[in-house]
């Protein structure tokens, strides 16, 4: 196996068990095992089973941020603008469904992951703009009395909360209606159906 083939088969490897077990609960040696290579290599290309994660569980975030932020940049309507980045959300955890326990779970036992998503976000100048315009946006919406007068970060917890909230209670909902995929997938697309419309309605004036 060439030598990037197994440094990126470690990380596919390495994020479907912290998907699925979480960081504490996931060895070097689970990882090792599963990917049919020695520890030691694991050791060599990442040193630790934190850098490993932090590569993980910080694209994840970047990739993240992208597909929120890519909406500001179109000329459509506000309201699409929020379709289009609840899409993209959902879209996200649909592909990484065990991301946001996950993600709940690391910031809540761990002060460094919340520096962490502090740092990412204050301290980048990019990111800060990306909010400044975000905020500029619907505080331009409500002068125009497009929207009600709503605070953007408000906004955006909200689409945040609802969405995530939606794969964190996925399992259980289903195993009430029913755990085909083709019920699961029902379920997702009627809550992603239904958040928006929620959110739309939400800053009507």
């Amino acid at each position: 196996m060439k030598e990037q083939n197994l440094e990126q088969k470690i990380i596919d490897v390495a994020e479907k068990i912290f998907m699925d077990k979480g960081f504490d609960s996931t060895s070097t040696t689970d990882i090792a095992k599963k990917v049919g290579c020695n520890q030691a290599l694991i050791h060599y290309y990442f040193r630790t089973k934190e850098n490993l994660f932090q590569q993980i569980f910080y694209k994840k975030f970047e990739d993240l941020m992208i597909l929120l932020s890519s909406p500001l940049f179109d000329k459509s309507t506000l309201n699409d603008k929020i379709k289009a980045g609840i899409d993209s959300y959902f879209t996200t955890l649909e592909n990484n469904p065990k991301l946001p326990i996950l993600i709940i779970n690391e910031l809540l036992t761990k002060p460094e992951r919340r520096k962490f998503i502090h740092d990412f976000i204050l301290g980048n100048p990019k990111r800060i703009e990306l909010y400044k315009n975000f905020c500029a946006l619907i505080n331009k919406e409500i002068e125009c009395g497009n929207i009600r007068k709503i605070e953007p970060t408000d906004l955006i917890i909200n689409i945040i909360s609802l969405t995530a909230f939606t794969f964190i209670s996925q399992p259980i909902i289903t195993q009430f209606i029913g755990s085909e995929n083709s019920v699961t997938t029902d379920f997702i697309e009627h809550r992603k159906n239904e958040i928006i419309t929620l959110i739309i309605n939400g800053i009507k004036p």
